[in-house]
């Protein structure tokens, strides 16, 4: 049985090695840049306190990602930017498998996003990221781009039930491929 000396120095290697990659997982799943440290923070003393209960079939960052990604989803419940108004992007990050199904590579989800959204037209994707990345509400967004705050809603809606449709598909191609 490791020394709990042992074990710190286990502890500080894995934070090495892993820090950047977490970083950028969950810069990945919506954290903004302002909150990312204390998200990564908070997946590390997880980390700390569950330390000997890593299973011998899953990697450091294996079982970090899926520390994050709950503590992803934890975050975005508490905030208050984000409020109800979150619950279909949620249900998006809640589709991703748990930290034990993904391989050490596995980027499916967060690939599939990608070409999803770079496959919508440059208005949608200006209404998503001044949605999520900006946290605009919708009337504000309706007196930027000139439209009702109705209409932006509906857009809205319609963008993330075919980005959540097209990116369903696009990881379901990639695991029967």
């Amino acid at each position: 049985m490791p020394s709990e000396q042992d074990s710190d120095a286990r502890f500080e290697e894995i934070l090495e090695d892993t820090q950047l990659p977490v970083r950028a997982y969950i810069a990945g799943m919506g954290v903004s840049p302002d909150d990312v440290d204390d998200v990564t923070q908070d997946v590390y003393v997880a980390f700390y306190k569950q330390k000997g209960t890593l299973p011998p079939d899953t990697t450091p960052v294996q079982w970090l990602k899926g520390i994050a990604k709950n503590l992803c989803l934890e975050h975005f419940r508490r905030s208050k930017r984000y409020g109800e108004r979150f619950t279909a992007l949620a249900e998006i990050l809640e589709q991703l498998p748990d930290s034990q199904e993904v391989s050490a590579g596995d980027d499916s989800y967060r690939d599939a996003l990608l070409h999803c959204f770079s496959k919508l037209s440059d208005r949608h994707r200006e209404l998503v990221n001044l949605r999520f990345r900006k946290n605009l509400p919708a009337k504000t967004i309706a007196e930027r781009v000139k439209s009702t705050e109705q209409a932006v809603r509906v857009i809205l809606f319609r963008v993330r039930k075919a980005l959540k449709d097209c990116i369903t598909r696009e990881v379901a191609k990639g695991a029967a491929g």
